[in-house]
């Protein structure tokens, strides 16, 4: 299973409490989940950057147009994804997804 299925499955309900709460409906945050995880992931390497590089490296405006929401509300969802999906791919002291796996080999 890649990196991306095994985040989505371990953090879907945190992800998406996060983002009902912040002002997306349940449609909105059921596609902008899969879309953001991705990009946050392959946008340097979650772990091994901090957040402004992260952010930066992701076209906002694009992401907001491909998902039909604007570019605010795609600002604030990346903000709230961002310390779910570092601490899962093993960003922060815990390890995450990465650090478990890595005890295995």
């Amino acid at each position: 299973m890649d990196m991306l299925k095994m985040l989505l499955n371990d953090k879907y309900k945190d992800m998406f409490s996060s983002l009902t709460s912040s002002g997306f409906s349940e449609d909105q945050a059921k596609a902008f989940i899969p879309e953001a995880a991705s990009q946050l992931m392959s946008s340097g390497n979650a772990a091994g950057s901090d957040a402004s590089s992260i952010l930066g490296n992701i076209d906002i405006q694009a992401l907001a147009e491909k998902l039909g929401i604007s570019s605010e509300l795609v600002t604030t969802g990346l903000a709230k994804l961002l310390p779910i999906v570092t601490s899962a791919t093993g960003g922060d002291d815990s390890g995450g997804l990465m650090g478990t796996i890595n005890k295995f080999f």
